[in-house]
């Protein structure tokens, strides 16, 4: 089951946003994507947590559509 809150975090300095759908995370397996998504997954519930990679980069791309 989904936990009731959702837990961001930001590195400034790395550039990369972390959310996590569970507390504490219980990843098993990260899958990432040509755009630099990382969907982390437990065995249960599929994914419980998103890491974006040049967050910043990503948030200008997906203003312009």
């Amino acid at each position: 089951m989904m936990g009731e809150k959702i837990l961001a975090d930001y590195d400034r300095e790395a550039d990369v946003l972390c959310i996590n759908f569970t507390y504490p995370p219980e990843a098993v397996e990260h899958n990432e994507d040509e755009r630099g998504l990382i969907r982390n997954c437990n065995e249960r519930e599929g994914v419980v947590g998103i890491t974006v990679i040049s967050a910043s980069g990503f948030a200008e791309s997906s203003d312009r559509g």
